[in-house]
């Protein structure tokens, strides 16, 4: 499962070293001029580079025993899925964001009862837990 969210990432970082290349070639042949089109490309990258990375960190915490993070990777996956799909026609691969989000919430719902009883313990004072 882990290397699908890893293509994901490597999919906006190729995209990113792909509009770089071109507007360079640009540059060299003189005809570069900075426009929104620009801008807006590579900020699209960076914005679904970094909520793409941002579930793996989600799934990491989750992995080490921090049930808190269920409830920010659904809504991280939700909103992943709301700004990728009207892309889709534009970038037929960046269908690859919105599967591993539908992944991400087929599985949080499947494990629903154990995050929940992850959320539900209760958590130890500082004083306590350092015999203060």
């Amino acid at each position: 499962m882990a290397p699908f969210f890893f293509k994901n990432v490597s999919n906006w970082l190729v995209y990113l070293i792909a509009v770089a290349i071109v507007n360079v070639k640009r540059m060299m042949a003189g005809s570069f001029v900075y426009t929104f089109r620009f801008y807006s490309l590579l900020f699209m990258g960076v914005c679904f580079l970094l909520l793409s990375l941002y579930p793996i960190r989600c799934i990491w915490q989750i992995s080490r025993g921090e049930g808190l993070y269920y409830p920010k990777l659904k809504a991280v996956s939700w909103l992943v899925i709301a700004l990728s799909l009207p892309i889709f026609p534009l970038n037929p691969i960046g269908l690859l964001t919105v599967i591993s989000s539908v992944i991400i919430l087929i599985t949080a719902a499947a494990t629903k009862k154990q995050w929940q009883r992850a959320l539900a313990k209760p958590v130890m004072p500082v004083q306590e837990a350092v015999g203060a």
